[in-house]
């Protein structure tokens, strides 16, 4: 696990991230991409790794970058704490260092810590193969999307079975 400090690297996140949340936001991800949807909260509860994990897998890929996008990751996060509001993890990381980070004091202030001060975030492989789009809502079952290709849905559903695609979304009954 590592905290992104250098500003050309973090612009690149951040450019990248950013496409990703408007294109969840405009419903125009790549049409090759299915999206699930989840609890905004999961990404922090003790379990949750285990999908990251499993994508990095699927990818190929030895990365994925957790981006905190509001508050904003430079006229707030790097202003107050020399530092931008991104985490790279690795393979190697594990469920408890991936909590320890979420949960870090950034700098003087814990309050600030990633699992804490933030209202939208993408978690992003850096092929963008695969993403997660997230806004706390106060709406349960919602606020959080997962992109995955259409063949990963059922490696998906392994770890995470709760995770509902729109047309299962769809065929759900409406409660009142």
């Amino acid at each position: 696990m590592r905290w992104i400090t250098d500003r050309e690297d973090a612009e690149r996140t951040l450019a990248d991230a950013r496409e990703c949340a408007a294109s969840d936001d405009a419903n125009s991800a790549d049409p090759g991409l299915v999206r699930l949807t989840f609890e905004d909260i999961e990404v922090m509860a003790a379990g949750f790794f285990s999908l990251p994990k499993k994508l990095m897998v699927l990818s190929d890929e030895p990365t994925f970058r957790y981006i905190v996008l509001k508050p904003d990751p430079v006229t707030y996060f790097f202003v107050h704490f020399g530092k931008y509001s991104i985490i790279e993890f690795s393979r190697e990381d594990s469920q408890e260092s991936y909590t320890a980070a979420l949960n870090e004091d950034p700098g003087g202030s814990p309050a600030d810590a990633l699992i804490f001060n933030w209202s939208e975030y993408v978690i992003l492989s850096s092929s963008k193969k695969w993403f997660i789009h997230g806004v706390r809502t106060d709406r349960s079952g919602t606020g959080a999307r997962l992109f995955v290709p259409g063949a990963w849905v059922n490696e998906v559903k392994s770890v995470k079975p709760h995770f509902h695609t729109d047309e299962e979304t769809m065929d759900q009954p409406r409660t009142q």
